[in-house]
């Protein structure tokens, strides 16, 4: 078989030229401004409606002037061509569809409806007396009642949400309850940062509660609100209602109405539905802590004025040392030292948001029995007990727990 050899090119022969690479034209430095500029414009516009939430959101002053005069017409021209809409199909799709609606005023049941029952009664487990004609109690004791039974085939519906700190606690509660057990989870839970009661326009949980209720109807919800709570610029106020600074007398008179008012758009609208209140636990921040016991101390009472229908955590004791510090690592079950607050000094590690699991669900149990193999209610943590919907006082943390002061940490939103 003949194969064909290559001969070489003779020596006086001209080479061919040598091939160069392919050349990349330069883009002008004026097309790439010029770029950028349109890209800018086009992303203002379809995000009109959030720029001009951010520019409402920011504390009284210049920048927050700028900011609403640069984004009215914005908007204008947004909503005119309809640039904002693709934005609001996006948010629609994942469920924030609120995010870009700014608050100005809240919407709270009357003070003396719904969660809240009258005196000495209203206790799942319990009724109170009937009234007479002449509108007195009988001299009857109010009779127990068995407690609502959940099972697997009938399971207790339950939604977690509240600030970021909600988080952590409420995804060790969905570990502890397990799956196909008397327990369903309506939804992952939903921890939003840096959102509360104080500042509607920021989010507005009072809308999103009262939508929650209407639509998913839980049996329990466990809400944790108050660490975003404490800079005195409070909005949604009711009109001839002053802004004040935190601790006056009119803040927490509306902040006591807010609490109250959302405890009863979770309970008022069914005779059996739970609400456990997650308070805010002691952080690595003196200025804070003083802060946060004040908003514990209004959630507390405010749980205490609706037995049966709310309990109170209160994670301020059961994070503080026996000295009265802030502790960032306890004992757990096996007498392990173990990190419990993250290095932020104020959200949970896993270990921690376990103990609060712990004695949520206890708190749950005491009102429903939850049937078919529930993992026990028991990680470590303590409570000192109380009746059903009682406030949960917590307990100081073991003498061995490692206390943390006087360091410096990064803060962060929770």
């Amino acid at each position: 078989m003949a194969t064909a050899t290559r001969r070489p090119p003779s020596p006086g022969a001209p080479r061919p030229p040598a091939q160069q690479p392919p050349t990349r034209r330069a883009i002008p430095a004026g097309h790439v401004v010029v770029v950028a500029l349109i890209a800018v414009v086009v992303g203002s516009f379809l995000n009109a409606q959030g720029l001009r939430k951010i520019a409402y959101t920011q504390p009284e002053g210049w920048r927050r002037d700028v900011g609403m005069a640069f984004t009215a017409p914005l908007v204008e021209i947004a909503e005119l061509l309809r640039l904002d809409q693709p934005r609001a199909g996006l948010k629609s799709l994942i469920g924030r569809e609120d995010d870009d609606v700014i608050v100005t005023s809240i919407e709270l049941p009357p003070a003396t409806a719904g969660g809240i029952v009258a005196e000495g009664g209203g206790e799942p487990g319990a009724t109170a007396g009937a009234a007479t004609d002449d509108g007195t109690g009988t001299d009857d004791a109010a009779q127990p009642q068995p407690k609502p039974v959940f099972t697997p085939q009938r399971p207790m519906r339950l939604w977690i949400a509240g600030d970021s700190l909600s988080i952590v606690p409420g995804e060790a509660l969905l570990r502890l309850v397990g799956p196909d057990g008397p327990v369903e989870p309506i939804a992952e839970v939903e921890g939003r940062l840096a959102t509360g009661l104080e500042r509607p326009d920021r989010y507005d949980w009072f809308a999103r509660i009262r939508k929650e209720m209407a639509r998913r109807d839980p049996d329990a919800v466990v809400l944790t609100f108050g660490a975003n709570d404490f800079g005195g610029y409070m909005t949604g106020l009711p009109e001839g209602v002053p802004k004040t600074a935190f601790g006056t007398p009119t803040w927490m008179q509306e902040y006591r109405r807010r609490v109250g008012g959302v405890m009863d758009l979770v309970t008022g609208g069914s005779e059996r539905r739970f609400l456990v209140w997650i308070g805010v636990p002691i952080v690595n921040d003196e200025g804070r802590n003083d802060r946060y016991k004040t908003l514990n101390a209004i959630v507390r009472a405010e749980a205490e004025r609706r037995p049966g229908r709310v309990a109170f955590v209160d994670t301020y004791r059961m994070f503080r040392s026996k000295g009265g510090g802030f502790v960032q690592r306890m004992k757990d079950a096996d007498g392990k030292l173990v990190e419990v607050r993250s290095p932020d000094g104020l959200h949970f590690e896993p270990a921690g948001g376990d103990r609060v699991a712990a004695v949520v669900l206890r708190r749950i149990e005491e009102v429903y029995e939850l049937r078919a193999g529930g993992p026990p209610a028991d990680t470590g943590a303590t409570d000192r007990g109380g009746s059903p919907g009682a406030t949960d006082a917590g307990s100081d943390a073991d003498a061995d727990a490692t206390r943390v002061s006087g360091e410096s940490r990064p803060r962060s939103s929770p």
